[in-house]
């Protein structure tokens, strides 16, 4: 709760997302926007924007949102630097992300669940969850380093004259 927080989206993914060319032309679904860390909404950016995986978002299928995937320190660098030409993160943030990674990830298996037969429940949570808590565990800092030294960067550049 000592993050900064403001109304997110809350279920920020491809799904919800239409772009016309290059560019963002709408977000839609927003029955989970609520008062939260606005972290969380950039964590699930990087989860499904920023990531690489094995095949295209396809956001009407459950399977594909939830594939595991491999987590790119330079699209997420992208995507963080991106959004901090709007709102500048703090570093706290920043080095709260892979928490706020972790807890998306298992919450989007926990809740894709409901989205396949009940027999397919524990696999579809189980297989390949692992993948993307491990890299996180063995880049954790290298990714927080990259973060922190983008956004100081940015500050650094609205600093000069």
């Amino acid at each position: 709760y000592s993050l900064p927080q403001t109304i997110i989206h809350g279920d920020y993914n491809p799904e919800n997302v239409r772009f016309c060319k290059d560019e963002v032309c709408g977000i839609f679904n927003i029955d989970w926007a609520s008062k939260q860390p606005r972290i969380r909404d950039i964590v699930d950016g990087v989860l499904y924007f920023a990531a690489r995986r094995n095949s295209d978002i396809d956001g009407k299928n459950i399977y594909s949102l939830i594939e595991p995937f491999k987590i790119s320190v330079d699209k997420s660098r992208i995507f963080v630097t991106a959004y901090c030409e709007e709102g500048l993160l703090t570093e706290k943030e920043i080095i709260y992300m892979p928490w706020f990674m972790r807890m998306r990830w298992v919450y989007s298996r926990f809740s894709g669940m409901r989205r396949v037969p009940e027999e397919q429940g524990l696999s579809f949570f189980f297989d390949g969850i692992l993948e993307p808590l491990l890299w996180l565990d063995s880049n954790e800092d290298f990714f927080v380093e990259t973060m922190v030294e983008s956004i100081r960067k940015i500050l650094k550049c609205r600093r000069c004259p």
